[in-house]
């Protein structure tokens, strides 16, 4: 919605991705800074992007949908103001043919400062507890985790523009619940974790841009659905000793 800025870079770290077959799945909710307009021009000269015009759906809805539409059975979701890095998408791609019982995979990333493009701090790094996992793996391969749903319900280390998922778990979990007005992304990995396999790299493969008014800046929609998210998840979520939360 209203990424008109940041748009070509995001759609440009996905056609520089190389050895993957993809298509590009474009969810527009109603913009009015021409970004529609952008993508339906650019769309003309490639048959792999294809565009969607929808009005009010939100986040969440707006990536069911996508999901609904897409062909593959591999999926990789990546936000407009967002990028990945090169090679990001071959490797994850290969990861996943590779291990068929992972239903969610991501990556590390960097937070991008709006105005300078600069760099800030990488996402694991920012949490201790799975800053103190990622240090046990002696490479950017990807790595099962040990115990993916407490893990993630401690901290909530993936970035939703990093992740890779099956869509047929996507669709058993019944994909991001749309009642959530904010962190329906954490409750959807905590889904996932409960029916399959989780895998992470420390690799920063996607950069993450931290601009004023974005969803996750709205502090008081975020605490309440996190509440919500705690109750339903708590019990499911244990730690690395078999313990509770």
């Amino acid at each position: 919605f209203n990424c008109l800025k940041f748009l070509p870079t995001c759609i440009e770290s996905i056609r520089s991705q190389k050895g993957v077959d993809y298509e590009i799945i474009v969810i527009d909710d109603g913009s009015t800074d021409g970004s529609l307009e952008w993508l339906n021009r650019e769309s003309e000269n490639d048959e792999r992007l294809k565009v969607y015009a929808e009005k009010g759906l939100g986040a969440g809805s707006a990536r069911n949908l996508a999901v609904q539409l897409c062909s593959a059975e591999l999926v990789a979701f990546l936000d407009a103001d967002d990028f990945w890095t090169e090679g990001k998408l071959a490797k994850q791609v290969a990861y996943h043919q590779q291990n068929e019982s992972v239903v969610l995979s991501f990556s590390d990333y960097e937070h991008i400062e709006e105005e300078s493009g600069e760099g800030i701090i990488g996402c694991f790094e920012f949490w201790p507890r799975f800053s103190a996992i990622a240090a046990t793996t002696e490479s950017c391969g990807y790595k099962r985790l040990t115990n993916p749903c407490g893990t993630i319900f401690a901290e909530n280390v993936v970035g939703t523009s990093s992740v890779m998922i099956r869509k047929s778990a996507f669709l058993a979990v019944s994909g991001f619940d749309s009642s959530l007005n904010s962190a329906s992304d954490w409750d959807l990995w905590l889904k996932l974790a409960q029916i399959g396999d989780v895998a992470f790299t420390r690799e920063k493969a996607m950069g993450y841009l931290i601009r004023a008014g974005s969803m996750t800046s709205n502090k008081g929609n975020r605490i309440k659905a996190m509440e919500t998210i705690v109750e339903r998840h708590a019990a499911a979520a244990t730690d690395e000793f078999g313990g509770a939360f």
